[in-house]
């Protein structure tokens, strides 16, 4: 029994062997499949990621759960303290203060 090889086989309309227009559309679309593949794995550095809150803020305004946010962060080592904020903003300048403190202690 003869068995026959791939580059034997017969396609209809001429899309067999030596069709270059076919076998370069596979090979560029695999390299797109593997680029594509490739930079969605990317390691995205985590030096802007923040930290969630340890703590429940929904029911906080928005400037105090900012300044919290803020505090928390400068108690981890990355100063973010808004300094006009801090003066002029009461709900900041409260959510600020508990966030270091309550971050400080964990």
């Amino acid at each position: 029994m003869h068995k026959m090889r791939i580059s034997e086989l017969h396609y209809p309309m001429g899309a067999g062997e030596g069709n270059p227009t076919l076998e370069s559309a596979i090979r560029n679309g695999l390299l797109v499949f593997v680029v594509a593949w490739v930079a969605a794995c990317a390691h995205q550095p985590a030096a802007d990621k923040v930290e969630p809150t340890p703590v429940n803020l929904s029911g906080y305004s928005p400037a105090f759960r900012a300044g919290f946010g803020d505090g928390c962060e400068t108690a981890r080592g990355r100063n973010r303290k808004i300094d006009t904020r801090y003066a002029e903003e009461d709900q900041y300048r409260r959510g600020w203060d508990d966030g270091r403190a309550i971050c400080a202690r964990r």
